[in-house]
């Protein structure tokens, strides 16, 4: 339920966000951090996920992936799934989000 609030605007009051260091390079600047929000770059058949679907942060790895849940609008979880930050963006502040029916 936590990731719909996120999704929702409420992230700001829970830490400092900013797209410009969510995917800082290795060694450089900060890492993406739990409750931060993501963008999927890649199909996902198996969960019904498609590209630009967005996601929370819920866990982040020392090798490098982090762990992202996708909910829909209910608070319902979608998919936990292990990703590379290849496979994610930061969700720019000039976007909006778009709703669709998941089967």
């Amino acid at each position: 339920m936590f990731a719909l609030c996120g999704m929702l605007g409420m992230r700001k009051e829970l830490h400092a966000w900013s797209p410009r260091t969510l995917f800082a390079a290795e060694g450089g600047g900060k890492m993406s951090k739990e409750h931060d929000l993501v963008v999927l770059r890649r199909y996902v058949p198996a969960h019904g996920l498609k590209a630009g679907d967005v996601g929370v942060v819920v866990g982040v790895y020392p090798e490098g992936g982090l762990e992202v849940e996708f909910v829909n609008a209910g608070g319902t979880t979608l998919a936990v799934l292990t990703l590379s930050k290849d496979e994610l963006r930061p969700m720019a502040g000039s976007e909006i989000l778009h709703v669709r029916a998941v089967a």
